[in-house]
């Protein structure tokens, strides 16, 4: 047992523990995912083209549009805010009810620990948990930052267009930006909710201790990757919006 110990500790400091906000950022459908929203922003985009054409829409429709599915996205970035703070304290009861369990489930496969295999036992149920929460919380703070660099973006924003300059296309990516960040949210939570529960325990323990242990790095590997490509998509797509529109802006005479 305590080689497994070791183990999950040695996996989970040279792979798991790889994520670091600093590093990330210096270079970021669950539960909360709808139908309804993709098909506003399409609308959006119709009124982008429309309000460059000057088709039935005016400048005033056009904010208007853009001000009520921003406001949807504020409901959902509250209800995800919700959803963590339950969850935190959620996991609390999971975590000691399912440890009940799996002292069940060694009765059922009538194999005989000591009290020192049984600490190791818990503690290693307790680590890969807590690995889990550690690595989670990190995601959630690189989110976080994400959204305060499209905030400064969307502030950007407002200062480009006090100099006349229509920012429709800014808008637009600002709020495909943001929606992206709560779908990843979504996907967060998801694996925080998660309990590594040990409940389908198996013999031989040495197996399926290691089992657990890879369970848990290709989870947050696979996560890990995809917070990191599509953090650095949607601030990468909101750039590219101002630089072209900065662009546009001076080779096209304001009216």
């Amino acid at each position: 047992m305590k080689k497994i110990i070791i183990f999950l500790l040695l996996i989970s400091l040279a792979k798991i523990n790889a994520f670091s906000v600093e590093e990330i950022t210096s270079t970021v459908p669950g539960e909360f995912a709808t139908s309804v929203f993709p098909n506003k922003i399409e609308r959006v985009k119709e009124l982008i083209e429309e309000l460059k054409k000057k088709k039935g829409i005016t400048k005033e429709e056009f904010i208007s549009e853009i001000s009520n599915v921003k406001e949807e996205q504020r409901k959902k970035i509250k209800d995800l805010e919700n959803r963590i703070e339950t969850l935190t304290k959620e996991r609390v009861k999971n975590l000691e009810s399912y440890k009940v369990k799996i002292k069940e489930r060694i009765d059922e496969l009538g194999i005989n620990l000591n009290e020192k295999q049984n600490k190791a036992l818990e503690n290693l149920y307790d680590k890969i948990n807590e690995l889990n929460k550690i690595h989670t919380d990190n995601y959630l703070k690189y989110l976080f930052q994400i959204e305060e660099k499209l905030l400064k973006l969307e502030a950007k924003a407002r200062e480009i267009e006090s100099r006349g300059i229509d920012v429709s296309n800014i808008e637009l990516a600002l709020i495909e930006a943001q929606e992206k960040i709560n779908e990843l949210k979504s996907k967060v939570i998801e694996q925080q909710s998660k309990i590594y529960s040990f409940t389908d325990l198996k013999a031989p323990l040495r197996n399926y201790f290691a089992q657990k242990i890879e369970e848990l790095r290709n989870d947050h590997q696979n996560l890990r990757q995809l917070i990191v490509k599509e953090g650095r998509e949607v601030v990468r797509k909101v750039l590219e919006e101002v630089k072209n529109t900065l662009k546009i802006s001076t080779s096209t005479p304001q009216k």
